[in-house]
């Protein structure tokens, strides 16, 4: 029986992802059983169980909403939500964020993270589309120890799944089906793993160190090597597959944003002046939108114009 559940719990795990890719999935697997509010408990689950954080470490959150034309993004000690014409406003305050998700049907995801004595404590939120205030979960002790939540075409889930004392990470695959597996050859990553990202085509990738890797049922594989003269845990964040094939890659170690063009040619988008770094970069409603971030872990969203002219949004 507890094994049928977990199977079920697994084909519920990947229907939520799936929902990610397509609005027309079908549900049958999860919602006999699971209610509206329990499928977004159920995401949330998934989304951030409680990865260690520091509190130094800089935020990589900041999604487009299409549908709404708004840019989401973490400072670290709130969430704003920015319009098309830059004008920012708090939709969240007071959490400590570094990672965000939003579903395909406006719903924005995070965390809130503070540390207690020598360990820490988590909660989760959601804020529904349209909505004034965000829900919250209850607290829960420990460090968190995935990243991650990406789905690809078939409909599984990925999750990066770090060792807290070792910060050894693998990559593990949701399968429609209820199968849950570590993806082949993505056992043996020796840093934590922040990002992932898909492809519009549905391909998973995953930066580690210098290097922007795909994972396939061979192993990883290269799709960009050596995008950053670094190698520490922190050399590409945030990065943006395309629908040409290019990667744009916010080069933290390099203090850079790069695009990687399908035939490996490398172009600097923007240089971040002295003391700031960028952490994330999406390409949206015309622009590139940039979080940046400076030695004493402030944050500001820079937008870069087609022109290249740059401008910092009030906050």
């Amino acid at each position: 029986m507890a094994r049928e559940g977990m199977a079920r719990t697994g084909r519920c795990l990947a229907t939520l992802a799936s929902d990610r890719v397509s609005h027309e999935v079908s549900t049958a697997a999860c919602e006999v059983r699971m209610s509206a509010r329990s499928r977004v408990a159920l995401l949330l689950i998934v989304l951030l169980t409680p990865v260690r954080v520091l509190v130094a470490h800089p935020g990589w959150g900041l999604v487009h909403d299409p549908a709404r034309r708004i840019i989401y993004f973490t400072d670290l000690t709130q969430v704003w939500a920015v319009d098309s014409g830059g004008r920012a406003r708090v939709v969240v305050p007071h959490v400590h964020t570094h990672e965000l998700r939003l579903d395909v049907h406006g719903t924005l995801y995070g965390e809130d993270v503070e540390t207690v004595g020598s360990g820490a404590r988590a909660r989760q939120w959601q804020l529904a589309a349209g909505a004034s205030r965000a829900e919250f979960t209850a607290w829960t002790s420990g460090w968190r120890a995935e990243t991650g939540f990406v789905a690809d075409s078939a409909g599984s889930l990925y999750r990066a799944v770090c060792d807290v004392p070792t910060d050894r990470c693998a990559v593990r695959g949701y399968r429609r089906d209820g199968r849950v597996e570590t993806v082949p050859g993505a056992d043996r990553f020796a840093r934590p793993l922040n990002f992932l990202a898909a492809t519009p085509r549905g391909a998973v990738l995953v930066a580690d160190g210098a290097h922007i890797l795909q994972l396939t049922a061979r192993g990883p594989v290269a799709v960009a090597r050596a995008v950053a003269t670094d190698t520490s845990r922190f050399a590409i964040m945030g990065f943006e597959p395309l629908a040409d094939g290019a990667l744009l890659a916010a080069v933290y170690g390099d203090g850079v944003v790069l695009r990687v063009g399908a035939d490996g040619a490398r172009r600097v988008l923007r240089r971040s002046p002295p003391g700031w770094r960028p952490s994330a970069v999406r390409s949206a409603m015309g622009r590139l939108w940039i979080t940046e971030y400076d030695d004493r872990a402030r944050c500001r969203l820079v937008i870069v114009e087609p022109d290249g002219r740059a401008r910092m949004v009030p906050t």
